[in-house]
């Protein structure tokens, strides 16, 4: 928000202008215009695919004899590997750095699930990040239960709290309508069944 505030101040009416120029990273959440989610939403799809595709390879790599893999989007796969692995503590504390890695491009919390500066940063700046975002994401999986469930949210509190948990991307390949909604809330109650145990 501060960034935003500074760029207002010294920018004042060109602010419009400067914007897009750095686009998603100083935009407030309630600033952004739809095409700048819909970008936002493709390049969050983007990136996980290729962090699940990289953690799935690399555990390919550590069992011998064993291909290549690669994780379908949407799949009980998937939702395994975010819900109970990736979305776990003991995963946090424990894993490898490039685990780590890849589970913080998948949340969102990275750019990218490719080590920068010679990998220094991944375990003494991404491992705190993601056990924060996780802490957050289990307080935020029981607000929802005591709330009421996934029916006692909109549509895009249903899609916000997707996006949230890495599975932004569950009713993309279906139209608009009543058939994603239904898509998306099935989504998200298999994420809260498969955190509560």
């Amino acid at each position: 928000m501060i960034p935003f505030t500074l760029i207002l101040i010294i920018c004042g009416e060109f602010t419009p202008l400067i914007v897009p120029i750095f686009g998603s990273a100083i935009t407030p959440a309630t600033c952004r215009v739809p095409s700048q989610i819909t970008k936002e939403r493709e390049t969050g799809s983007k990136r996980k695919y290729l962090a699940l595709t990289a953690h799935a390879n690399a555990q390919a790599a550590q069992q011998v004899g064993t291909m290549p893999a690669t994780v379908q989007i949407g799949s009980e796969q998937e939702m395994a590997l975010l819900a109970t692995r990736f979305a776990n503590a003991e995963f946090a504390r424990d894993a490898d750095a490039s685990a780590v890695l890849a589970a913080s491009a998948v949340f969102g919390i990275v750019k990218s699930h490719q080590p920068r500066f010679g990998g220094l940063l991944m375990g003494a700046v991404y491992r705190p990040r993601l056990r924060k975002y996780l802490r957050y994401l289990e307080i935020d999986d029981g607000m929802i239960r005591d709330g009421g469930g996934v029916r006692g949210l909109s549509v895009e509190e249903v899609r916000f709290a997707l996006e949230e948990r890495g599975l932004g991307d569950v009713g993309s390949i279906l139209r608009k309508g009543r058939k994603v909604e239904d898509v998306e809330r099935k989504a998200l109650e298999m994420w809260l069944d498969a955190r509560k145990g």
